[in-house]
């Protein structure tokens, strides 16, 4: 019973009209559609359908606020027609009807469904297109792909093939000799210094485990990051640096003075490292 009651009230509160557009709408208090709502909330128009500026001018504080406005626009953009070609513009617009004049939404374009097979205009353009080709000669290169299959089609390189090519091209493009090369721009802001082997040497030192929490690099499903003890990237030296997993290098970005006053204080204790009063590297060049 509730439920017939319900479809017949939304039956007797469904045949009402917009005022200004008559469409079909849900009974409310203004009695009009959304987009006709919308319209005179943000327009301010009238269920007539005229704008409210109509028959108004504008104040001069007004005007002079559009001519500055135009004038930041033609600084912004460059140039903007003169009035004198404005007007002629529009004096050749006069007489001419909009072809979207008295439709609504979307339309579809005029040649959809249309090829050179069933439109003159398109079957005309096409041979024009055909016409003007025949007159020109082909390159050299269209002449020699025309019925060229190439030498390696349908076949693979060999093991022992790869391996040659790949140690003919050993040290050919690296660094300087490549000729994409910028100066070792790659690296920055780190040092040349700071590569994959430098990190797994530290992790190796490390016994490949976070040296906060000890969990293994097995554990994390992925290589320990290697994180610099003063922030400083371009300090890459084993005495500043100390193998992560993300969770605890995440944390380090907080209280960074007492993560490196730790930090410090752990690989002396462990590797004999030594370090100034200062917190600074005390390097030993003695060593290996």
């Amino acid at each position: 019973m509730m439920i017939q009651k319900k479809y017949l009230l939304r039956k007797m509160n469904q045949d009402n009209h917009c005022i200004s557009c008559n469409k079909l709408i849900w009974k409310n208090k203004s009695m009009k559609c959304g987009s006709c709502s919308h319209k005179e909330k943000v327009c301010g128009w009238n269920h007539t359908g005229i704008p409210p500026n109509i028959g108004k001018k504008h104040k001069p504080e007004t005007i002079e606020k559009m001519k500055l406005a135009v004038k930041q626009r033609i600084k912004r953009d460059g140039h903007i027609n003169s009035p004198k070609t404005r007007k002629k513009i529009s004096k050749s617009m006069i007489g001419n009807i909009p072809w979207n004049k008295g439709k609504k939404g979307l339309q579809e374009s005029w040649s959809k469904g249309l090829n050179k097979y069933t439109h003159q205009s398109i079957m005309q353009g096409a041979k024009k297109q055909s016409e003007n080709k025949k007159g020109q000669t082909p390159t050299k290169a269209i002449l020699f792909k025309k019925g060229h299959t190439p030498w390696i089609k349908g076949k693979k390189h060999s093991d022992n093939t790869k391996k040659k090519i790949s140690l003919s091209r050993e040290g050919k493009y690296c660094l300087d000799k490549n000729p994409a090369w910028l100066g070792g721009k790659s690296y920055l802001p780190y040092t040349p210094d700071w590569n994959e082997i430098f990190k797994e040497k530290i992790r190796e030192r490390d016994n490949r485990c976070c040296v906060i929490c000890n969990k293994s690099q097995e554990q994390e499903h992925k290589k320990l990051s290697v994180h610099h003890v003063d922030y400083d990237k371009k300090n890459s030296f084993p005495q500043n640096c100390v193998a992560l997993c993300n969770v605890c290098h995440i944390t380090t970005n907080i209280n960074r003075n007492a993560w490196k006053l730790f930090f410090q204080s752990l690989l002396k204790e462990r590797y004999n490292y030594e370090y100034s009063e200062d917190q600074k590297i005390i390097l030993d060049f003695t060593k290996d």
